[in-house]
């Protein structure tokens, strides 16, 4: 619920808000529904269309965008890792470099329709001759990969032959239908939710990579084209992105580098452990600005305490933890808050099977309520913050000053460290 509350209020307040959510039980679909968003489905049959090889802008005076050819295609090599790798295993470095070639002979050739007339491709080093519209599809890759006498030079026969099986996979075979036409999504609603549930687990870590390098792509359009809106991504279920190295390098990449284009990072976990011991989620948590921390086995608990450096009442706070009672680290202060929901927060985001049905029964019906704005929670900072969600600059400690505003003092608890309840 922190999660939904969290991604309702950015849409409020004027933000962007894109979740990427994994879940079958669609638990943002009634949040989408109730503020206006778009609740998009990656799955078979699907109409939606993601084209990976959308090019990030140029700007000469952003060192990460002054080669967007060059720094794009090392990002597609980490998805056709994903696609073309074994499970559990990585390309061979002769495979990369066979990829690295064709990689660019896609962009650079020119891919003709039926008629003669130059349909995509024809992209150089110069920044003036990528046009979105021209940008090429993962159809054009196959045909670099089958006919590389055209467009490689000598490499290895045998692996090519691999890698052009491998790859029809995606462009002739069941799943062809996600890369085989330009993207025809945006990221202009308030609130976009992507669900990857009907990909099926063994789909998830592509779908996931896919979805949150277009928004990254997107952010950067927006951010140089003048856009002066923060954009808030909320990655729920992290540790099934961590559980692909390309994944998680990628995320901690927006970690590191989202808030330069008003990005911030929201991630949440069922599996603390999973997200700990790995690297790239332990680089993701040291980058954050603000941790919260609910109830947890002893487990998940053994690691968190040395990632945290919990003390022994921290401990035994989380080990007794009910629903809407945290741990939250933040600009320096460590505090133990019991989040008590309003009747309009409980309506909003209550995800019980029977709330559900009698909120569609009441859409159905034309009956169903417009949700009461309230005043914001503590957990809040005001959007135009987002890009100090990921950085522990000066900068963001002042802006989060007010974070703990919104609470009172709980004389009764029965535990020495600071508990604070939330205003009503």
């Amino acid at each position: 619920m922190l999660d939904d509350r969290r991604t309702e209020r950015r849409a409020a307040d004027g933000a962007r808000c894109v979740v990427v959510d994994a879940e079958a039980k669609q638990e943002y679909r009634p949040l989408c529904h109730d503020v206006g968003g778009q609740y998009i489905r990656l799955g078979p049959g699907s109409s939606v269309r993601i084209n990976p090889f959308d090019l990030p802008p140029f700007d000469p005076s952003d060192d990460d965008l002054r080669d967007p050819l060059r720094d794009h295609i090392a990002s597609l090599e980490r998805l056709l890792e994903l696609l073309l790798a074994e499970r559990g295993r990585t390309l061979t470095a002769e495979e990369v470099a066979i990829l690295d070639l064709a990689l660019a002979a896609t962009y650079s050739g020119e891919w003709r329709d039926a008629s003669g007339r130059l349909a995509r491709g024809g992209f150089s080093s110069d920044p003036h001759t990528h046009r979105p519209e021209r940008t090429p599809l993962m159809r054009d890759l196959l045909q670099v990969l089958r006919h590389p006498e055209k467009y490689l030079p000598p490499v290895n026969a045998d692996l090519l032959r691999s890698l052009a099986t491998r790859l029809a996979r995606y462009v002739e075979g069941s799943l062809a239908d996600f890369f085989s036409q330009p993207t025809n999504v945006s990221l202009d609603a308030r609130l976009t939710v992507f669900n990857v549930s009907a990909l099926g687990e063994e789909l998830w870590p592509i779908g996931l990579h896919l979805i949150e390098q277009f928004v990254w792509t997107q952010v950067r359009w927006h951010y140089v084209q003048g856009a002066e809106e923060p954009c808030l991504l909320v990655v729920d279920e992290l540790w099934l992105t961590l559980r692909s190295a390309e994944g998680g390098a990628f995320l901690e990449t927006v970690a590191r580098k989202g808030p330069k284009y008003w990005l911030g990072l929201a991630v949440a976990s069922q599996e603390p452990a999973d997200c700990l011991n790995s690297p790239h989620g332990l680089a993701i948590v040291h980058n954050s600005s603000t941790r919260v921390l609910l109830a947890m086995d002893k487990g998940a608990l053994r690691v968190a305490t040395e990632a945290f450096e919990l003390t022994p009442n921290e401990v035994a706070l989380l080990e007794g933890a009910v629903p809407g009672q945290a741990l939250v680290l933040c600009a320096g202060e460590r505090l133990f808050l019991d989040v008590v929901a309003s009747s309009a927060e409980r309506e909003l985001f209550d995800t019980r099977p029977a709330e559900q049905a009698e909120r569609n029964r009441q859409r159905r019906r034309g009956l169903q309520r417009q949700p009461v704005v309230d005043p914001p929670l503590a957990m809040e900072q005001p959007a135009a913050s987002a890009p100090a969600v990921l950085t522990r600059s000066t900068e963001a400690t002042r802006r989060s000053w007010h974070l703990f505003d919104d609470l009172e003092p709980d004389d009764n608890s029965p535990i020495p460290l600071p508990t604070w309840r939330r205003h009503l």
